[in-house]
């Protein structure tokens, strides 16, 4: 773990048969925020500290971006949302509050589908519900 004046700590979890590389800060309930495409954990970088004053923040680096594993196969929405759940696992919580963005959000969405149990709080920023998207999609 290395540790910047910034305050972040970065790490690397075991999740799903990968290394998912996080950037983590703060204590207290965990808040995962979820990057789009084609970002990595930078993207969060303002909301990090500001969250940390309150919670536990950490932002992984999602499946084949960045300093995570770049597996050939897995990078549909079941494969993607059993990564982040096994995160919320591995760092020892039971819930989380998620945050997605873009591509995140749509990974957000489908880990509250899914996993239920393990969401605190969803927020979904620049990414349309699934069911609208479809309706939408089909016109």
């Amino acid at each position: 773990m290395t540790i910047f004046r910034t305050g972040w700590q970065h790490l690397f979890v075991e999740t799903n048969r990968i290394r998912l590389h996080c950037v983590t800060q703060g204590e207290g309930e965990l808040v995962v925020l979820l990057h789009g495409f084609p970002e990595f954990w930078y993207s969060w970088r303002y909301q990090i500290p500001a969250l940390a004053r309150h919670f536990k923040v950490v932002v992984p680096d999602l499946r084949g971006y960045n300093d995570s594993d770049k597996p050939q196969t897995g990078y549909d929405l079941d494969t993607l949302s059993q990564d982040i759940q096994g995160l919320i696992q591995e760092l020892g919580y039971a819930r989380a509050h998620i945050v997605g963005h873009d591509w995140g959000g749509a990974i957000a969405w489908h880990l509250a589908q899914t996993f239920p149990q393990s969401i605190q709080r969803l927020a979904v920023l620049n990414a349309p519900h699934p069911q609208r998207f479809m309706q939408e999609l089909v016109r």
